[in-house]
């Protein structure tokens, strides 16, 4: 299944939508957006995320305009929420 495919199915918005909306984007990115990607890949990895989290924040600062600490989730934070998750469960 595509990032398209999963992204309809979880918003409910046609894949043609999506693929309209992302071809529109494309067209505008201009040099502000690939600035901020380019600063944010230059930030480095940080010691608390993992190599997806740092690729993901960089996609982040290009397609947002913006990232925050929160909005990365490594493998760490993943698996103390899984931990936390499995003791709180019945």
């Amino acid at each position: 299944m595509s990032i398209i495919e999963r992204v309809s199915k979880t918003t409910g918005i046609k894949p043609d939508d999506i693929n309209m909306m992302l071809d529109a984007f494309c067209d505008e990115i201009g040099w502000p957006e690939i600035s901020a990607f380019n600063a944010e890949c230059r930030k480095g990895q940080s010691v608390n995320e993992d190599a997806g989290g740092y690729l993901i924040r960089c996609i982040k600062s290009l397609l947002c305009g913006r990232v925050t600490e929160d909005e990365v989730m490594t493998y760490r934070k993943a698996t103390k929420a899984l931990i936390k998750a499995a003791r709180v469960a019945p």
